[in-house]
């Protein structure tokens, strides 16, 4: 049995991930594409051993793709899971006007079905959600009539998380494609077991139009 340091008071949980607020070294940039690297070293809370690297690539017709690569490094198979935290926005303005499609397998909590595209409205998310179409593409999108424009993200994550932010204001909407859902550690729901030389990636592309 592991133990995570509580780093959200507030909910009294273990969130984000054990590389989150940390120092990641450049490999390489230009003008176009960047590339970090990051060792997680043992811990009392996680004794495996870890090295990811993160890739960034903006191209001008299909947006910004962004890979995330881990490999285990040690001589133990280390339970994984992986995700991102990028926001949808559109122009800044508030979601509540904005209409969602989100590829939900199923209704979400808050009693709202946004798989044929719904007007967000004051609806609060935070959810995780499996989504419909793994292992093919998915796409999740934010419609903004008033600013005649659409911002999406796509991968093929079998989870994501949906977040209205809050704390943001409720300017941009948390899209996090996930490899599993939150708390997989103690449910072993889609937890990836990273056996030693073995390479887990993450993909997700960010557009509008």
């Amino acid at each position: 049995v592991f133990q995570l340091a509580v780093n959200d008071p507030v909910s009294q949980t273990a969130i984000h991930g054990l590389l989150a607020w940390r120092d990641w070294q450049i490999n390489y940039q230009s003008a176009t594409e960047a590339s970090l690297t990051i060792f997680l070293p043992p811990s009392y809370g996680y004794p495996f051993a870890l090295i990811s690297e993160v890739i960034y690539r903006l191209d001008a017709a299909s947006g910004l793709h962004v890979l995330i690569r881990t490999q285990n490094i040690g001589d133990e198979s280390a339970p994984y899971g992986a995700g991102a935290h990028p926001y949808l926005t559109c122009n800044l303005q508030s979601i509540d006007s904005c209409v969602l499609t989100l590829p939900a397998s199923e209704e979400l909590p808050a009693g709202r079905d946004f798989s044929a595209s719904c007007l967000l409205g004051e609806t609060r998310l935070d959810h995780a959600v499996k989504t419909a179409t793994t292992p093919a593409e998915w796409e999740v999108r934010l419609t903004s009539p008033t600013q005649n424009m659409s911002t999406f993200l796509r991968s093929t994550q079998p989870w994501l998380q949906i977040y209205t932010g809050e704390k943001l204001s409720r300017k941009g909407l948390a899209v996090e494609p996930m490899s599993c859902p939150p708390d997989a550690f103690n449910s072993g729901i889609a937890l990836i077991h990273l056996a030693p030389k073995a390479i887990h990636q993450l993909h997700f592309s960010i557009g509008c139009d």
